[in-house]
């Protein structure tokens, strides 16, 4: 499938920030009827060859670390005069209602969940996606392979992310699949309708955006009123430790309404986004509150790997695609409270 590509050659160095970017236009792939597509193979994928993971390389670390925020947490334990919702700052949650959820056997399992407000439910894993009712109804369960084989793609499925767009009353699905540099795609789909177990429209996004030898990992994804944001980090081919392979984190900004109606997908893909020569790792896009915001984003990443730090990093995209003139900066805010390696989840 070709994909047409305009490069508009951006480079700001101000404040030590710099960034590149380029806009790509992607055909639509297929129109999917989820309940007519053949279910596939449930495949689990075993690596002859280990990937990149997070923290390698720092694990002695990481286990010295996570072993004194233990002694604390019992020290607080052993010392405390208040009540437990006192001190943890919340009230322990009451289960309303329950049924089973999605499942899968790999580790981990990456889950991810959306709720429109008609109460249809997507649940997605490494492998399967399920849509339920509010009551627990299982309206449709398929592995992600059957939607990847109907758009030509047969590399191994990781990471899967869905949103509910409370504006256009839709979802979009997102997974990537490979990896290494020549055969990394992210899949984008977004449904037709407001019913989930309906007709998607699927696009092949390229994960290897500079053709060099790197392949997207980790999506990170937001929206607003009139697009969606999502994230990846690039690694290097064939490297297993995170803080060595890691080369750059890019944003991809798209028309949401493009996918929708089935049109042609309007791309932008920000790179080399980097303060004082350092690229920003694991840039994180904020969707705001309790209503979708018009024009930009704001994102946000730290340093993950170092083990003291005080900077947090803010990315902003002035505006739309579609206006035309969309701005990228970032502003390094120093907290005066130092941050080092996130404990085992």
């Amino acid at each position: 499938m070709k994909y047409i590509v305009f490069i508009l050659a951006i480079c700001l160095t101000h404040t030590g920030f710099t960034q590149s970017q380029k806009t790509i236009v992607l055909p639509l792939v297929k129109t999917i009827d989820a309940n007519t597509v053949p279910d596939g193979f449930n495949v689990s994928i075993f690596n002859i060859k280990e990937q990149p993971h997070p923290a390698s390389g720092s694990e002695i670390i990481k286990l010295k670390l996570n072993e004194e925020r233990k002694v604390k947490q019992r020290d607080i334990s052993l010392n405390k005069t208040t009540a437990p919702n006192q001190l943890n700052g919340a009230t322990p949650p009451v289960m309303l209602k329950g049924f089973q959820g999605n499942n899968a056997s790999g580790v981990p399992n990456d889950n991810h969940i959306a709720i429109s407000n008609g109460g249809k439910i997507i649940s997605v894993v490494n492998s399967i996606v399920r849509v339920c009712d509010e009551n627990g109804i299982v309206l449709l369960t398929k592995n992600m392979s059957a939607f990847s084989s109907a758009i030509g793609v047969y590399s191994q499925i990781s990471d899967p992310r869905v949103l509910y767009d409370a504006d256009a009353d839709r979802f979009i699905i997102l997974y990537f699949s490979g990896h290494f540099a020549n055969n990394s795609t992210i899949i984008v789909g977004f449904s037709k309708t407001n019913d989930p177990a309906g007709a998607w429209n699927f696009y092949k996004v390229p994960g290897n955006p500079y053709n060099d030898s790197s392949w997207s990992d980790y999506p990170i994804l937001a929206l607003t009123k009139g697009e969606l944001f999502f994230t990846f980090n690039l690694l290097q081919d064939g490297v297993v430790d995170w803080r060595t392979a890691f080369k750059q984190s890019v944003i991809w900004q798209v028309d949401k309404q493009k996918g929708y109606n089935g049109d042609s997908l309007i791309t932008k893909v920000w790179g080399d986004i980097k303060y004082n020569n350092k690229s920003l790792w694991n840039i994180c896009p904020a969707q705001g509150g309790n209503a979708l915001q018009s024009g930009g984003i704001f994102c946000v990443s730290v340093r993950p790997g170092d083990l003291r730090n005080d900077s947090v990093f803010v990315t902003s995209i002035s505006n739309t695609i579609k206006s035309g003139n969309a701005q990228m900066a970032v502003k390094v805010f120093r907290q005066n409270r130092i941050y080092g390696l996130p404990p085992n989840v």
